[in-house]
């Protein structure tokens, strides 16, 4: 199968940058955001910058869920080929829904293909940018599933957490491991990688927690790809990132992240993405 008319579809958890979302050839599908009794369309009815401010303001802790199968008709109908994209099934129902579309929409299958990213912002976007590069370079479909097969298992997504309670609370740790963790006032760094979340380690301090995440992106390289990740500190971001180009020379994309992380993480986090290098 040849992939010139094919299309691709994801997740705004994916943290699109703006060209990438633009594309015709690019179907977004929204996550569902609530704060209390009022629900938003991430990216539709509630951007980036109104999310942090909610974050920041509201006394409701925000909630995210995946649609139904209904926003998935449109994206996939027709006669072309499809590549769904999506944040890991262990974190939300996006795949799921993409799915039980699917089966509506291609019941003898072969039409349209569905990925487990296992992970979520920055990193499912390169995965997303990977398939569209691949798209453009004239890869036949299966070279494409294979590749981003291959990439799920390169990608990963390494967050500094400023404030306990918004992981715990998202049913990210345990509430044992909050509440020690409250007692020690750590600064953990947690790892999403094949749709697992694995605590990295438990810095006590901020400071210690931002030099430590330096370290491990030097542990990691080479890496093909890397991109620093925040939300709401972007100022603090912005002296990661620069503190990264003294040993990275590539490049660095600089995302602030919407409800992808910010519902589980916590406003002020520091977070990258990295794509190993293949050997």
């Amino acid at each position: 199968m040849s992939g010139a008319e094919l299309q691709i579809i994801t997740d705004s958890t994916a943290d699109l940058p703006k060209e990438l979302k633009d594309r015709p050839d690019v179907s977004v599908i929204p996550a569902i955001v609530t704060f209390g009794d009022t629900s938003f369309l991430d990216g539709v009815n509630l951007e980036t910058p109104q999310f942090v401010q909610l974050l920041k303001t509201s006394n409701d802790f925000p909630t995210t869920a995946a649609p139904g199968t209904q926003p998935f008709m449109n994206p996939l109908a027709g006669e072309g080929n499809r590549i769904c994209i999506h944040v890991g099934s262990k974190f939300s129902r996006f795949i799921e829904s993409a799915t039980l579309a699917a089966k509506d929409l291609d019941p003898e299958g072969g039409r349209i293909s569905l990925v487990d990213s296992g992970t979520t912002s920055a990193a499912l976007g390169f995965l997303v940018a990977e398939a569209l590069k691949m798209k453009n370079e004239g890869k036949p479909i299966f070279d494409i599933l294979k590749r981003l097969e291959q990439m799920k298992k390169m990608v990963s997504v390494v967050v500094a957490v400023k404030d306990l309670d918004f992981p715990y609370r998202g049913g990210r740790i345990s509430h044992l491991w909050a509440r020690v963790g409250g007692v020690l006032k750590s600064k953990p760094i947690l790892e999403i990688c094949e749709n697992k979340i694995q605590v990295v380690e438990t810095p006590r301090t901020w400071s210690r927690a931002i030099e430590r995440m330096l370290e491990l992106i030097k542990e990691r390289m080479p890496l093909e790809k890397l991109a620093v990740i925040y939300c709401e500190a972007e100022d603090e971001a912005n002296t990661f990132a620069d503190r990264v180009s003294n040993f990275y020379k590539s490049t660095i994309s600089l995302i602030q992240t919407g409800p992808a992380l910010g519902a589980q993480g916590s406003p002020g986090l520091i977070a990258f993405a990295g794509l190993s290098a293949e050997s």
